[in-house]
């Protein structure tokens, strides 16, 4: 039997970012091709498990995989 690989637009959304870097949420949202609002609920799932960081500057957010998932590196 042949084992398939599932992912999922959360899986693009970290794969975009070890990628890519720091980007913000509006360009994410364009690269996994969703919304916003869906964004920043994933990256809220996603930054408390210690997978991604968050930064705010001049009224946007910016998304990043944290290293090693050390949810200490937090900004």
């Amino acid at each position: 039997m042949d084992s398939e690989t599932v992912t999922t637009s959360i899986d693009e959304l970290v794969a975009y970012l070890k990628r890519h870097g720091e980007t913000e949420s509006a360009e994410l949202a364009k690269a996994v091709k969703s919304d916003e609002k869906h964004i920043e609920e994933w990256v809220g799932a996603l930054e408390k498990a210690g997978v991604v960081g968050v930064s705010y500057r001049m009224g946007r957010m910016y998304v990043r995989v944290l290293e090693n998932g050390k949810a200490g590196e937090r900004q």
